[in-house]
């Protein structure tokens, strides 16, 4: 009987630990304020206002279930693309804000109360655009790469997946390549 309850113990400690209520997740740019993952491309007329939105898609709609915290970076479009824009501003779409999205780091925003998806836009990126062509990246926080804590308490982490950046007229995305899954035997065979 001990060996039962021993067992029921592990199990309910350890399920909990493989993924969170988001193992799906994916993260792109978006030029739709609801988060529309087609709308990728903009071609805006020139000397206007713009803006890109941080989405996260494939969250858990489930009552109580959702995304609380979330990590990334973005690309310094002023840097990248000069001429481009005239400037550019981030606006946390959620509650708290730990950092500065373009400092090489990241940015943490969490949530006060849990947000249910399916997609759960989290920041808003404004430029006025001049002319020419530029590419909005989400890319990794230095710290906490890909990261998406769900609702639960503690929270679980999962990672999310990059399915696209947003591209203005012709500029230059980095292209995005998918995860492979693999072996460990196969992983140690690259190294000997």
């Amino acid at each position: 009987m001990k060996y039962i309850v021993a067992l029921i113990a592990v199990v309910a400690m350890a399920v909990p630990a493989f993924a969170g209520q988001n193992p799906d997740v994916t993260g792109y740019i978006s030029f739709d304020a609801a988060g529309d993952p087609l709308a990728t491309t903009l071609t805006p007329t020139a000397y206007t206002a713009i803006s890109a939105y941080v989405c996260f898609g494939n969250i858990s709609e489930t009552a109580g279930e959702g995304l609380k915290v979330v990590s990334f970076a973005l690309n310094d479009v002023m840097v990248d693309c000069p001429g481009v824009m005239g400037s550019q501003a981030f606006t946390n779409l959620l509650d708290l804000a730990i950092g500065d999205p373009y400092d090489g780091v990241g940015i943490t925003l969490s949530s006060i109360a849990c947000r249910p998806g399916p997609i759960v836009v989290v920041g808003r990126i404004d430029c006025f655009f001049l002319a020419g062509g530029c590419c909005f990246e989400l890319v990794d926080h230095a710290d906490y790469p890909l990261w998406v804590v769900d609702c639960q308490e503690p929270g679980v982490v999962d990672y999310y997946t990059l399915t696209a950046h947003g591209q203005v007229n012709d500029g230059e995305c980095e292209p995005i390549s998918p995860v492979e899954e693999t072996t460990w035997g196969s992983l140690k065979a690259m190294y000997q």
